[in-house]
């Protein structure tokens, strides 16, 4: 079987990395930068695609690591590759939804599921307004960031006044959300496939001073245990995304866990356990085989396991 992992180039250094320690066992996956390859829009069949300059067929499923917009180039050849018969798994239109926190959080609040209180604002909204319906502290965030950036913690007026005056002339939708301080500087990654949670990881900051936990801004991470609750959550808010892998991140609500983001593209392959990529290939031979793809014979992969200290938040 072969199959693509599309990326706009960014995280291909890690995609190849990570498939480098796969054992291919007859099957071919490879990290694909959608800017190098080519393809001709045609009513004849069969339709050309070009790797580099050289002719490639296409592959028998392929999924987005990640994009350049709506209207980049992995959309673009996402939907060629769907019109060639290639298997998408996690659809174009729930990595579309994850893209968006306004999307995600709409989805999540009309199905019920616990998320912190959002308020969508313009430029010219009055600081008073943002007070009175959030309260300080506040976090502030565009709507399609990754990894923490452009996130920040407002904890004054004086503050406030600073961040809507740097935003002011910004083109990104952004958003207002109440501060979870009882988990400041932590959370819980969960990682699903197939709709149910494989496995979870829990992100700390090492500064106490630091409010976001991603382990690209020097956190720890540690495994973190699968209770009944994370897993019933995490297979509602995968399934009401529509990504049947997805990476969810939990905050530790005063009241129980409140969902903070959706990943469609999780990362952090680093840390999966060798029973991960089994999984996936198992779920993904079997929707595939619902679809009626052609496919290969499917067999596990056991990428190495990285060890990780085992303690709870």
């Amino acid at each position: 079987m072969k199959g693509w992992f599309l990326s706009n180039g960014k995280f291909m250094a890690d995609m190849e990395q990570m498939l480098a320690r796969v054992p291919a066992l007859g099957h071919t996956l490879e990290a694909i930068d959608c800017k190098n390859i080519a393809y001709c829009i045609d009513d004849r069949l069969p339709a050309r695609l070009w790797k580099d300059g050289e002719p490639v067929t296409p592959p028998d499923f392929f999924y987005i690591v990640d994009t350049d917009g709506e209207n980049g180039a992995v959309f673009h050849l996402a939907r060629q590759l769907e019109k060639l018969g290639a298997f998408c798994y996690n659809s174009i239109d729930a990595k579309k939804t994850a893209m968006s926190k306004i999307a995600t959080y709409q989805t999540l609040a009309r199905e019920g599921l616990p998320i912190v209180k959002t308020l969508v604002f313009t430029r010219d909204m009055k600081k008073e307004l943002l007070i009175s319906e959030i309260g300080l502290p506040m976090i502030i965030k565009p709507d399609d960031g990754f990894g923490g950036e452009g996130v920040e913690l407002i904890r004054t007026e004086e503050e406030l006044d600073s961040a809507l005056a740097r935003i002011r002339d910004s083109q990104a939708r952004m958003l207002v959300q109440k501060y979870v301080a009882t988990s400041k500087g932590k959370d819980v990654r969960v990682q699903t496939i197939g709709f149910e949670a494989v496995f979870a990881l829990c992100r700390q900051a090492s500064d106490p001073n630091e409010f976001r936990s991603n382990n690209h801004l020097g956190g720890t991470v540690s495994e973190y245990p699968l209770t009944d609750e994370i897993k019933e959550l995490c297979r509602k808010v995968a399934k009401a995304i529509g990504l049947r892998m997805a990476g969810v991140d939990l905050m530790f609500g005063e009241n129980g866990f409140v969902v903070a983001e959706v990943n469609s593209s999780p990362g952090g392959f680093d840390y999966w356990p060798k029973n991960a990529i089994p999984t996936f290939l198992k779920d993904l031979t079997a929707q595939m085989m619902k679809q009626r793809c052609p496919i290969g014979n499917i067999s596990s992969l056991h990428p190495p396991q990285r060890p990780l200290p085992s303690q709870s938040c």
